[in-house]
Formats: structure tokens, C-alpha cells, sequence
């Protein structure tokens, strides 16, 4: 046996252990695809034929939007509905969007520098189309569209197997993000959701009850640690205190 042998037997066992691996990974983005692409495909149908039947009928809905710094905008109409269905399959993002708009501008103005580019990075976070300037005296003047654009963004999670949906400026400016099992996106929850886009009574938010937006998860897990860990340092700090005394003050010297 020589070293190059010794070095082709290794390698041929790395090369069985990437072969198993990549196998397994194969096999396991099947299970998920199996599970998830005929929910995709079901809903991209939905969706698709929804946009089409409101682009013809074009129900008369109307909704207010209260936007910082300017007030509300008041019984914007629905419409341009809209359904983005790549032509690739298997269908891994699923969009369905319409606009809320009414005639006119809103011109109003924010006093400070620092406001007026804090009220531009919130109008740009939600998508709002606006123009500003900045006047010598540090006055920003603010012309906003009354438009709000509306989506709800499907994207198939391949390696965890959930169906992500992200639902920008329903009920108010802002994005939530939501996780789903296949199994949950069913004809139950496409029929709730276009009865939640089309702003009627619905169990949307009753589905997505259990859900919450990554942001208020990862905030919610951090208070939850300090809550614990404030609880448990006063117990903690006795029975360190009563461990000490029981071991004597030698104990204590070494630990200094």
C-alpha cells in the first residue's frame, strides 16, 4: 500500500458520502415539491382567475389609509387587479396586487431635516410615490399620490417545505410576513383571502391567527429570555450566596 492508494481510497469514500448526501437532499426536495407544488399551482389559478373576473367587473371598494405626516387618504378605489405567475415550473412565487388610488395630490410640508428624510424613507418603505424638496431653511415639501399599492406575495420555501406570504398594506401601510403548512392553503383559505382583499367580512385573520411577522417573533422570544433571566437572578444569586457559606470562606479566597 502506498500513499497514492491510501489517497484514492479516501477519496473515492468522500465521493460516496457527497453522492449519499446529494442523494438524500434529491429525495427530500421531492417530498417537499410533492406537498407543495400542487398547493402553488392551485393558487396561482385562483389568483389568476380572480384578477381576471375583478378587471371585468370592477366592484366598486373603497378604503382609507391614515399615512404619518399627512393625514388620511380617504375612500381610495380598488382596482388594477393583477395576478404575476412566472412561466417557470414548478411554480415557486405566486403574486396577486391591485392599487387603492383616487384623483389628486396631497401637499403638506415637515420642519427639520432630519424629518423631512425620515418622512421620505416612510413613504419609500410602502412603496407610496411622492416628490420632496428641501428648501434653504430646512423645510421639506412633500407632493403624495393618494396610491397605495396592495400585494399578497406567495413564495414556496423549498427547503423547509412552508408557503411564505407576505401581505403588504391590507388593512394598514406596513408588511406582514406569515408561514404556512401546504395543507393549510387550501380552497377554505384562497375563498378567505379574496373576501379579506375585497375588504368583506372574512376568517383571514383568523387563519393567520397564529402567525406572526418575523420581526415580532424574534422581539417576543428576546423578551421572553430577559423576562426568565430576571425572574431566576434573584434565586440564582441566593443559592450561589447559600452554596458559598456552605463551603467556607477558603472556598470564597480560591474563587478571588
Amino acid at each position: 500500500m502506498g500513499v497514492l492508494d491510501d489517497l484514492k481510497r479516501e477519496a473515492k469514500t468522500i465521493r460516496e458520502l457527497q453522492e449519499q448526501a446529494h442523494s438524500k437532499a434529491l429525495s427530500e426536495r421531492d417530498n417537499i415539491l410533492e406537498r407543495v407544488a400542487p398547493r402553488m399551482t392551485a393558487l396561482a389559478e385562483y389568483l389568476r382567475d380572480m384578477a381576471a373576473s375583478l378587471t371585468v367587473v370592477q366592484p366598486d371598494v373603497r378604503f382609507d389609509y391614515d399615512v404619518h405626516g399627512c393625514g388620511s387618504l380617504k375612500a381610495l378605489e380598488q382596482c388594477e387587479y393583477r395576478a404575476v405567475v412566472p412561466d417557470a415550473r414548478p411554480i415557486e412565487h405566486v403574486t396577486f396586487q391591485f392599487q387603492c388610488r383616487s384623483t389628486g395630490t396631497v401637499r403638506f410640508e415637515v420642519v427639520g431635516k432630519d424629518a423631512a428624510e425620515r418622512q421620505r424613507q416612510y413613504l419609500w418603505s410602502h412603496n407610496l410615490r411622492f416628490t420632496s424638496k428641501l428648501s434653504a431653511d430646512a423645510v421639506g415639501s412633500f407632493t403624495l399620490e393618494k396610491m397605495v399599492p396592495v400585494s399578497f406575495e406567495f413564495q414556496a420555501m423549498m427547503d423547509s417545505g412552508v408557503i411564505r406570504l407576505r401581505v403588504r398594506n391590507l388593512e394598514q401601510l406596513g408588511a406582514h410576513n406569515m408561514s404556512f403548512e401546504p395543507e393549510q392553503v387550501d380552497e377554505e383559505f384562497m375563498e378567505e383571502l379574496a373576501k379579506a382583499a375585497l375588504r368583506q367580512p372574512s376568517r383571514f385573520r383568523e387563519l393567520s391567527g397564529n402567525t406572526i411577522s418575523e420581526e415580532a417573533r424574534r422581539e417576543l422570544q428576546q423578551k421572553l429570555v430577559a423576562d426568565q433571566y430576571r425572574k431566576l437572578a434573584p434565586e440564582q444569586q441566593l443559592l450561589e450566596d447559600t452554596q458559598q457559606s456552605k463551603r467556607g470562606p477558603l472556598t470564597k479566597l480560591f474563587r478571588r
